[in-house]
């Protein structure tokens, strides 16, 4: 009888499954714990994985903490992109609403996001987050406000460019306040609140640079 023998070396999809769990237990701690106490130790202990494979997949902890950012953001614009058609009121609300309840979703990245826009501009974690929200939403935005503006549903004196800057800020602001100012207001931030918010920024929008119905 022929005896089979095993493949040396480990099989593509263990390591594509090895690589997901690495980011998957990364982003666990990354988004819960400031970055300084993240070690990579730490990650491939939660992993049950060997340091070496950070290295193997990603280099340093400085390319894992971004391959984590990427699959946070990533995600939440492909969902979004699915809405992204807005030739009408409606279409255009969809899309508002699906963006803010991606972002929420996902429950702790809000404080996440506050936590690293903190940080000095030039810090290498706030450029790598601005980069994979910013720079993802970009081709969004210009599509989505060039989509309005054919379909004659900004105000005539309004400015695009400004507008579209507006909503940007009406859906992420709320996420990026550092948590301490809504103390001040004696306001607290939880899903009930945020909803509320979004709801308030809508009608500011649709009051303010998109026509009524």
């Amino acid at each position: 009888m022929q005896v089979k023998t095993k493949k040396l070396g480990r099989p593509v999809n263990s390591e594509v499954d090895m690589r997901l769990q690495l980011i998957k237990h990364a982003r666990q701690l990354f988004l819960t714990m400031p970055y300084d106490k993240v070690s990579i130790r730490l990650v491939t202990r939660k992993a049950g994985a060997s340091s070496a494979l950070i290295r193997y997949y990603f280099g340093d902890k400085e390319r894992l903490f971004e391959s984590t950012v990427m699959s946070i953001a990533e995600p939440i614009f492909d969902e979004v992109r699915k809405s992204s058609k807005c030739n009408s009121y409606e279409q255009f609300i969809t899309l508002a609403t699906s963006l803010f309840q991606q972002i929420k979703n996902t429950p702790q990245l809000p404080a996440f996001l506050s936590n690293i826009m903190q940080l000095p501009p030039q810090d290498f974690k706030r450029v790598i987050v601005e980069q994979a929200f910013i720079d993802l939403s970009i081709e969004l935005y210009d599509e989505v406000f060039s989509q309005l503006s054919c379909a004659g549903l900004l105000r005539k004196d309004m400015d695009a460019k400004l507008c579209r800057f507006s909503w940007v800020n009406f859906i992420f602001f709320p996420f990026i306040v550092p948590r301490e100012r809504y103390g001040l207001q004696d306001i607290e931030m939880e899903g009930q609140f945020l909803d509320k918010i979004f709801q308030h920024n809508l009608q500011l929008m649709t009051h303010g640079f998109i026509l009524p119905k």
